[in-house]
């Protein structure tokens, strides 16, 4: 199209946009819809787009097919979630990105679309190469060079890789429209936030219900159970529960429970249900209503075959394999006597029917074709399994019978081991995906699998068949064996059988790790990707469910000869207590300690671990104070050190972030032990337990209240002199009000507790003043702009020591702390303030309190502090408080310069003026609260050449084009210029002048030194004065352009006429 300028031509109209009819926007065949009717030439973009977002859409829910998306009472965008919900090969991924893509596309108000860019969708990501590999339909091309299949990025795998920014982005969109978002997306967010952040419960069960009301059936079929593991009652009704349960049985779920109302003949009828479904197989024919007829019925099937119609999907299964899935016998041994289809016909995957047989549990039909011959020996091509795997899946009065035939009739391999690489899986070998709960299925060997399944009767017929009790997963090591993956799993009943059977618990791994440790430990290769939290809840139950499971399973192994206190050889010295606690695993814990593991046993640290994790991130946040007892049970010495920071259990759990109720409880529990903790103990810094606890930002007050009732001593000092107040006057959690009424809290508890003492000021001067250290509570309260804080600290004493050195490198007082937060404060709130450019947006600003810079602080802390900074200044300047520099110099004979008294040079206010305040679009004339800083200028303003120096280091900055002087300030300057002309003196004003016109005139001599002369420019009336050009500023940093030039490539210049008045401006190229 043909451009002008930088705007689409004016000539085009909306019938010059081209378009193949049914694939342009709805407005091209009808203008009305346009917003006011009104075609604009930019416009046409905008068309490109809803053209690029029904070709994506028809690609991956139509096949390249026209889509339709008028649908009456329903929105285009509705429509299109719709499709995408329908297209099952859409891996969720994928599916999340198309929905946010196409919504900017598809827009109804052209003006609201996105523009066609290479980011709308990421190609290279694993969800787009696993839909392009299953959306393949040849048979004879093989994968897609670079693609993994849809099993690497499904289930707990695709949720337990995504990255934290798409799953934050995920849960706003949930929170802005619940209810038309994806019920598998809800679920495995639901996984996917599993203790990863504080009180995480809530949020879980939210997903995992609503996902369950929008029909999601995984959900619906483990909702019972995680509510009655966190003690919720449900909020559907019984009857609806037990619905949700068989018909999750009856779509292959293994961990459905018997109960008041669901019998086991109940579970045994939806088992049926699945097998005559297909079972496990999840083949394409599966999805063919009409082929699933035709091999129902024998003579539609010997009709199909007469055809020569032998493959009936792209996986190159024949109608013998669907026959054989659906437990057709009759329509099975026509094919086979009459129409002469071999028994061992293989599918592209070398699956033959009696593999299909096994997978849905068909008896009747794995008889008949052992009986005619079949084989099952042969492997499958990509997972190298066998028909023994599924043996689990028959009923249980067939499982020995069926087993000894596969093995000596059929030569089926007992030990036969799944084969896969991981490096296409992001590390983790991949697992066959299946539907329900734990979703992915194990690695190894019939007998893992069997394992896995819970299945005894499969479990006794393999081994009593010469399978290897002790099998590993290929080319692992002893962490994979069924016993040590049902010890992590927590099964206690298949460790007991195996356990009886032989099964070894006392081997090692490599890294000298015994099956104890292996309870707790984490290994995705080993134990699948779901966070080991879900098995609990779905195996076990509620917390005392999972107690009682877990210290049983200690027991079990514990008997069965495995060390307890065994230490590991990587990572050194880790007992099997030891890596519970740092996989914040409290049931294994819980059992390693009830069942006796030395918790002060190889590297220590175990009670520590344990004081500082939060309940709220625990698999049952309510376990934490049981799990704290039995730990500390287990400890000899409750005032061990830490190793690097030497903080005993007590520091811990008083500096971490538990709820109150927590700290109150872990604390009851170690003062009630026969030899409680010394309460006054110090770690490397010389901090008690009290000083910890005042900095800590849940409730600090409450927590030293707690302690000084326990005998806390509040006189003792850190290692760098600090006392016990200093943590209240630094704690952001603390208002002004709120700091001073808790020192005189604290002091009037020293009168208390000593008969000598009459008052606050008395138990002061005695404990505190003498101390060097105290000072620095009173630089921290000034810091903090705490009013009556710095006056309580004054009129206890501390004035007699107001110019004491905070710092001899540089020699600070407590003024000089004061100025510099001081100034600090101003700058970060007029910088915040001025991104907020309307008026009603900065009144917003300012009600809700965020304007105030980057800062720990609450909002109303933060504004008590801006306001209260001022305020400080003014009280320690009328209490006789100095400048370090006004105090002479310290052992150096020069005078303080600028530098020495501004380490950070743009914090002086004057300084920082010049290079910034024009530039955030205030003056110093109109900035918020100006003559409230009238302090901060008159105390910056030193020594006597302060401007020469202020100058100074602005010269330097702007040879190194650091700082360009904004017009604004230029143009104040020379007005300031102008004014003095003519006056022989100047009065020193009563308050500081803001801004200082003598400095503005010194900036303004100094540029004219500094600027380029333009001999061959002259200005009317103005011959006798030398031109200058100075590089300037002319915008602002929330105007047009930013920090950057008008034009790019181009600087903006101002010409300076003599050191007096400014002339014209241009713009030259750099």
């Amino acid at each position: 199209m043909k451009r002008h300028g930088d705007s689409w031509g004016a000539k085009f109209t909306i019938d010059d946009y081209r378009g193949t009819p049914g694939w342009v926007a709805p407005e091209i065949q009808d203008p009305s819809q346009l917003p006011g009717a009104a075609f604009k030439p930019e416009l046409m973009p905008r068309f490109d787009s809803y053209s690029l977002g029904l070709t994506i859409l028809s690609i991956f829910v139509k096949r390249g097919e026209l889509v339709d998306l008028d649908v009456d009472d329903e929105s285009r965008f509705d429509v299109v979630i719709s499709l995408l919900r329908e297209e099952e090969s859409i891996p969720s991924g994928l599916r999340m990105q198309l929905r946010r893509a196409l919504k900017g596309l598809l827009a109804e108000d052209p003006w609201s679309r996105v523009l066609p860019n290479p980011d709308l969708l990421n190609t290279g990501a694993p969800a787009y190469t696993t839909w392009l590999s299953v959306s393949q339909t040849g048979r004879s091309g093989g994968q897609h060079a670079g693609t993994a299949g849809n099993i690497h990025n499904r289930g707990p795998n695709f949720w337990r890789r995504l990255d934290t920014a798409v799953v934050t982005e995920l849960e706003e969109q949930y929170s802005t429209s619940k209810s038309s978002f994806d019920s598998d997306v809800l679920f495995g967010l639901a996984q996917r936030i599993t203790r990863t952040r504080t009180s995480y419960i809530d949020q879980l069960l939210e997903y995992v219900t609503e996902s369950a009301r929008g029909g999601y059936s995984p959900a619906r079929a483990v909702y019972a159970q995680l509510m009655h593991a966190h003690r919720r009652t449900p909020e559907f009704k019984n009857e609806i529960l037990h619905k949700w349960t068989l018909q999750a049985v009856a779509e292959g779920y293994l961990f459905a429970k018997t109960s008041s109302t669901i019998t086991q003949e109940d579970l045994e009828a939806a088992k049926q249900k699945f097998r005559d479904a297909g079972g496990y197989a999840t083949d394409p024919f599966l999805k063919k209503k009409n082929m699933l007829e035709v091999a129902r019925d024998t003579h539609k099937a010997m009709a199909f075959v007469a055809e020569n119609k032998n493959v009936v999907d792209k996986k190159g299964n024949t109608m013998l394999h669907v026959a054989a899935a659906l437990g057709a016998l009759d329509v099975l041994q026509k094919l086979v006597e009459e129409a002469k289809i071999p028994v061992d016909i293989q599918n592209d995957n070398l699956e033959t029917p009696l593999y299909k047989a096994f997978q849905a549990g068909q008896v009747r039909v794995i008889d008949y074709l052992l009986d005619k011959g079949a084989k099952a020996s042969t492997l499958t091509r990509q997972e190298k399994l066998t028909t023994l795997h599924w043996l689990f899946t028959l009923p249980e009065d067939s499982i020995r019978r069926i087993a000894t035939r596969l093995v000596r009739e059929a030569g089926a391999l007992i030990d036969a081991q799944i084969v896969t690489v991981a490096e296409v899986s992001g590390g983790t070998p991949p697992r066959i995906h299946i539907l329900h709960f734990p979703f992915e299925l194990p690695l190894g060997t019939p007998l893992h699998w069997a394992a896995f399944a819970r299945s005894k009767p499969a479990m006794e017929a393999l081994l009593d068949l010469g399978a290897n009790i002790n099998a590993t997963y290929h080319d692992s090591d002893v962490g994979s064996t069924p016993l040590f993956l049902a010890a992590w799993y927590g099964e206690a009943e298949v460790a007991s059988f195996l356990l009886s059977r032989g099964a070894k618990a006392t081997v090692k791994d490599p890294k000298g790790r015994n099956i104890l440790h292996y309870m707790a430990y984490f290994v995705p290769n080993y134990h699948g990707s779901l966070p080991y939290s879900w098995h609990y809840w779905v195996r076990h139950g509620n917390w005392d469910d999972h107690m009682a499971q877990a210290t049983k399973l200690v027991r079990l192994l514990v008997e069965a000869g495995a060390d307890i206190n065994a230490e590991s050889q990587v990572p050194r010295q880790m007992t099997p207590i030891r890596i519970a606690s740092e996989e914040w695993n409290g049931g294994v814990a819980y059992a390693l300690a009830t069942v006796g593991a030395d918790a002060d046993a190889g590297r220590s640290g175990t009670v520590h671990k344990w004081a500082s994790i939060r309940g709220a991130e625990l698999t049952y946040p309510e376990s934490y104070l049981d799990i704290f007892r039995s730990v500390t049970q287990r400890s000899k010495d409750i005032d061990a050190r830490g190793e690097f920071d030497e903080n005993t259990p007590l520091h811990e759990v008083v500096a971490a972030m538990h709820e109150e109720d927590e700290v109150e409880g872990a604390c009851d529990i170690m003062f009630a032990r026969d030899s409680p903790p010394d309460i006054n103990a110090v770690n490397r810094k010389k901090w008690t337990a009290l000083y910890y606890a005042l900095f800590t930002e849940r409730d600090p007050a409450r927590r030293a209240r707690y302690l000084i009732k326990k005998g806390a001593d509040l006189t003792i000092r850190t290692y760098d002199g600090k006392n016990i107040l200093f943590p209240i006057t630094y704690n952001v959690v603390f208002s002004d009000q709120q700091s001073h009424d808790l020192i005189i809290e604290l002091l009037s508890h020293l009168v208390q507790a000593e008969a000598g003492l009459t008052d606050t000021s008395q138990a002061y001067q005695k404990y505190f003043l003498p101390a060097p250290g105290n000072i620095l509570t009173l630089a921290e309260a000034a810091r903090a702009g705490r009013v009556q804080t710095v006056k309580l600290l004054l009129d206890l004493g501390l004035e007699r020591d107001i110019n004491k050195f905070v710092d001899t490198d540089p020699p600070f007082t407590v003024l000089d702390e004061a100025v510099l937060r001081a100034s600090s404060r101003r700058q970060e709130h007029l910088e915040s303030l001025a991104s907020f450019t309307s008026a009603a947006a900065r009144q917003r600003a300012l009600a809700a309190g965020i304007v105030y810079g980057k800062t720990s602080e609450s909002p109303t802390r933060a504004e008590e502090a801006y306001s209260g900074c001022p305020k400080v200044l003014s009280l320690l300047r009328s209490r006789g408080a100095k400048r370090g520099s006004e105090l002479g110099p310290l052992g150096s004979s020069e005078p303080p310069s600028i530098t020495d008294m501004f380490p950070k040079y743009f914090l002086h206010p004057d300084i920082w003026d010049v290079m910034d305040l024009y530039w955030l679009g205030f003056t110093p004339e109109s900035q918020p609260h100006r003559h409230d800083w009238d302090i901060l200028y008159e105390l910056s303003r030193y020594p006597e050449d302060w401007r020469d120096q202020v100058v100074e280091i602005l010269r330097e900055m702007y040879k190194d084009a650091l700082w360009r002087p904004d017009l604004k300030m230029m143009q104040r300057a020379a007005k300031a210029q102008l004014q003095a002309v003519g006056k022989a003196t100047q009065e020193k004003p009563a308050v500081p002048e803001v801004p200082d016109s003598e400095l503005l005139r010194k900036i303004l001599s100094m540029l004219a030194v500094a600027g380029k002369p333009d001999s061959s420019t002259t200005t009317p009336n103005e011959k006798d004065q030398k031109a200058v050009w100075v590089n300037a500023r002319e915008t602002t940093k929330s105007g047009p352009n930013g920090l950057h030039p008008t034009i790019p490539g181009h600087i903006f210049q101002v010409e300076l006429l003599g050191n007096r008045s400014l002339g014209d401006t241009r713009r030259v190229k750099e």
